[in-house]
């Protein structure tokens, strides 16, 4: 299990974000471990009603969860409670080491975003396993064919739809993530390392196979 604290004493600080709300929040993240979605907003929903009542603002997905509050002091206490919730009403054990408080300045992640002043984009950690995938798929000794596209397409569109969000900023990282990918096939057409064969197979030619962008998942009207 995992909790930790966000918080800014900028409350009021304009042009800010937090998962919807427009305004700079302290914020508490609580994340367990191996717990099925469902499950989980079953043994949470006690939590939920508990910061109503302490009329604190929270968002939650499953068991992973931030509560927004006005200063360091209320989110201490906010952290209090639910310490003292998930520990002596339901019986979870928190994990004191992953417990830390840390301004919108330094920067957290929840639910695969890193929030950073007021830029939210793409997590290292997502990004990662999202080249990964790539990468397993488009090795030099598989064929660059109609199935491969479709399957680079699949796991294009998965991450462009969760992560090409209206409150992002990930327009010049998907943009750099795109070039990498066409990289990634120009090296498997020639069978070649891909430093020196960029150009080699255009990028109309790779439009015409029905190859997904990124960066065009931004450019889609809502």
């Amino acid at each position: 299990m995992e909790i930790s604290l966000d918080w800014s004493n900028d409350f009021y600080g304009p042009g800010s974000w937090r998962m919807g709300y427009s305004n700079r929040l302290p914020s508490v993240r609580h994340k367990a471990e191996s717990s099925p979605p469902l499950l989980a907003n079953i043994a949470l929903n006690s939590l939920d009603w508990l910061l109503h009542r302490q009329g604190l603002h929270f968002v939650r997905y499953a068991d992973d969860f931030v509560i927004m509050c006005r200063n360091r002091a209320q989110a201490e206490e906010a952290l209090t409670i639910v310490q003292s919730h998930l520990e002596g009403d339901l019986e979870l054990k928190s994990s004191p080491e992953k417990t830390h408080i840390a301004t919108f300045s330094q920067g957290f992640s929840f639910l695969g975003f890193d929030f950073l002043n007021h830029s939210v984009t793409m997590r290292t950690k997502s990004l990662e396993k999202f080249k990964a995938k790539i990468q397993d798929i488009t090795e030099r000794h598989h064929n660059l064919d109609d199935k491969l596209i479709k399957r680079i397409n699949q796991i294009v569109r998965g991450t462009a739809n969760y992560f090409a969000t209206w409150f992002s900023h990930n327009r010049r990282l998907f943009k750099e993530t795109d070039k990498w990918i066409r990289m990634r096939l120009r090296c498997m057409k020639y069978k070649r390392k891909w430093r020196t064969d960029n150009r080699r197979l255009r990028l109309k030619h790779l439009q015409r196979t029905g190859l997904l962008s990124l960066y065009d998942f931004y450019q889609q009207p809502a």
